[in-house]
């Protein structure tokens, strides 16, 4: 059997390692860390074409094809509505806040999906996230597969909610509909998953 003194001092690893971790991630941050290449590029592309917003909304998505960006338009109306171009540090630094989400609402699928497994295991999956060098570079340099990717879990997880037994309410297949879209908007190749979601409520009702 494990001693108190055995227990109390696994939970203090665990926290020092998820400190670790996450601490890690806000390091990149004030180091401007672009460890995946790609993301800074995307960053700087986003710029310009965040620019033509000053011409209008509609003579923004008119000519969008012209400003050789091949990321969604969504995502820069997005990026305008959060002031990137005014305040680029501060709004950078939210953004790197708001992928906190993704990771958490990761971990929350998997403590349904895997009830059945110890929740630090869990938890230390959902971890990876912030050791990742996609997304971390995503995350301080605000790319829209990061968005996309948390409206996704978003979808996912209230498909999980519908899924469990003697729990199909409307609400739920609502609400994973809705972030699907939500996130085929950020980014289009989501919209695929709407073909299993489309099956897999159509053999439900059979």
């Amino acid at each position: 059997m494990q001693s108190k003194f055995d227990y109390i001092k696994n939970n203090l690893s665990q926290a020092l390692l998820s400190l670790i971790i996450i601490s890690s991630y806000f390091l990149g941050f004030l180091f401007n860390e672009n460890s995946s290449g790609g993301a800074l590029p995307d960053f700087n592309v986003h710029l310009v074409s965040l620019s033509h917003l000053e011409d209008g909304l509609n003579s923004f998505l008119t000519n969008y094809k012209n400003y050789r960006n091949t990321h969604s338009p969504v995502y820069i109306i997005f990026l305008d509505l959060i002031n990137l171009e005014k305040n680029l540090l501060i709004t950078r630094f939210n953004y790197t806040l708001i992928c906190l989400l993704l990771p958490f609402f990761f971990y929350k699928c998997l403590k349904i999906k895997f009830s059945h497994i110890n929740k630090n295991i869990l938890l230390y999956l959902s971890l990876f996230f912030f050791i990742s060098p996609y997304f971390r570079s995503l995350a301080f340099w605000p790319g829209d597969e990061n968005l996309a990717l948390i409206f996704f879990v978003l979808s996912i997880f209230y498909y999980l909610k519908f899924d469990k037994k003697n729990n199909k309410e409307i609400k739920y297949l609502s609400l994973n509909i809705l972030f699907l879209a939500i996130a085929s908007y950020v980014r289009p190749i989501y919209c695929i998953f709407s073909l299993f979601f489309f099956l897999y409520y159509g053999y439900k009702q059979l």
